[in-house]
């Protein structure tokens, strides 16, 4: 168990209990977690709440498990939710072991909620793998008085998200990997700060923001039905102005070549990059010259492609010179050529770098790691020689770690 306190319960992750990833494809430990593990771990929920004599100063609820028969989690919710100081309340469900029947619906989650004493209080709710619809959306928007962070992820019946104002804390919100979401409207929010928008890879949802004054961090993904341009264009050009940070997870092919809509004033952008052997990241490179006053990039190679380091020679394209950007990171760097044209991209056009690292890729495979890891100690010495001459190695870095001369005598 992670902790009980006097004002927290976090009930164990399963994980805690003693499971590994590989054993989750097992027929044989599947049906060990449901007929011995899961029925425990529901006796070891229900006992806690049993002898949990402190509901009045309950601050904070997490709940992380796999929906399953046997559980009660209407009954977890409903007991954090009694509480008058409750704050925070997660309660995970994810549905690879009930595969059967699905994700988990509270048929009587609206009913039961709406006397409870802890809709006045609660700051931060985020449900994970339960069915929530457009009716119960809108009920926790308006209803939740004092909300000011809302994550839902992983719902099937959500499709049509709208919050127009009365939501006058609301701070940050949520909405990913929802599978059959068609739209996300957000209008006179006054206090939003950051919004994270992911869709399905499926299908397509259409994205609009109006008067969202403090708005600045943007989180979203692209797909082959949703492309980057066209989300960021949902977004009107006064509020793509205001954003100040920006992370995006898409892939070359989601992106284009032209129509990438300005983004004026972003300073902070973070790429989570699904790369193959013969992508090209020129897209990539449009984006980051559509924002001219960009000063760190994060840019992660990620996906299931931690190969064999590819040989091959990196293309130069032209770049802009780029005035602004000082701080790049590449992480899960692998060694493919798609990746030096990125580096070589960023040595050429940001001509004020100030510092550079490259993280090798994590994977499992501990030789493939120093492999990559190799790779990048071969190939970036020379690259530095020939952009950025003033460069020097910290040498007490763990990973690849290059910093301009004249920030070091800073």
């Amino acid at each position: 168990m992670k902790n009980v306190l006097s004002t927290r319960v976090n009930l164990p992750y399963l994980e805690e209990l003693g499971s590994t990833d590989e054993e989750y494809f097992e027929d044989e430990y599947i049906e060990f977690l449901q007929e011995e593990k899961f029925p425990k771990y529901v006796s070891l929920v229900n006992d806690i709440l049993d002898s949990y004599d402190d509901v009045e100063n309950l601050k904070e609820f997490t709940v992380d498990v796999p929906s399953f028969e046997g559980g009660n989690p209407e009954r977890w919710f409903e007991f954090a939710l009694s509480s008058t100081k409750i704050e925070r309340i997660e309660i995970n469900l994810t549905y690879f072991f009930n595969s059967d029947s699905g994700f988990y619906t509270f048929p009587r989650l609206i009913a039961n909620m709406a006397g409870l004493p802890g809709l006045n209080s609660l700051k931060e709710l985020c449900l994970k793998y339960i069915h929530i619809d457009d009716m119960d959306f809108d009920f926790l928007v308006t209803k939740l008085v004092s909300l000011e962070k809302l994550s839902i992820e992983n719902s099937e019946r959500l499709k049509k998200v709208v919050v127009n104002g009365g939501v006058e804390k609301l701070e940050e919100l949520e909405i990913c990997d929802c599978l059959y979401l068609e739209s996300v409207e957000v209008s006179n929010v006054m206090n939003l700060v950051c919004l994270k928008c992911w869709g399905s890879m499926e299908y397509k949802y259409i994205l609009r923001l109006h008067n969202v004054p403090k708005l600045t961090h943007f989180q979203t993904s692209g797909n082959l039905t949703n492309s980057i341009e066209q989300v960021l264009s949902g977004i009107s050009v006064s509020v793509r102005d205001q954003l100040l940070r920006l992370k995006l997870a898409t892939n070359p092919l989601c992106m284009s070549i032209r129509d990438i809509p300005k983004l004026k004033n972003l300073k902070h952008m973070e790429l989570l990059i699904d790369m193959h052997e013969r992508d090209s990241a020129f897209s990539f490179f449009q984006l980051i010259e559509a924002c001219p006053l960009l000063e760190k990039l994060e840019v992660n190679f990620w996906g299931y492609r931690c190969d064999m380091v590819k040989d091959g020679e990196p293309e130069e394209w032209y770049s802009q010179r780029h005035k602004h950007l000082k701080t790049v990171t590449f992480s899960g760097y692998v060694g493919w050529p798609i990746e030096l044209e990125f580096a070589i991209y960023i040595l050429k056009s940001a001509v004020r770098l100030e510092e550079f690292i490259v993280e090798s890729c994590d994977r499992y495979d501990t030789a493939k790691k120093e492999a990559a890891a190799a790779h990048a100690r071969e190939k970036f010495p020379p690259l530095l020689r020939k952009f950025k001459p003033f460069f020097v190695v910290q040498p007490e870095s763990p990973n690849l770690h290059y910093v301009a001369k004249k920030k070091l005598a800073i």
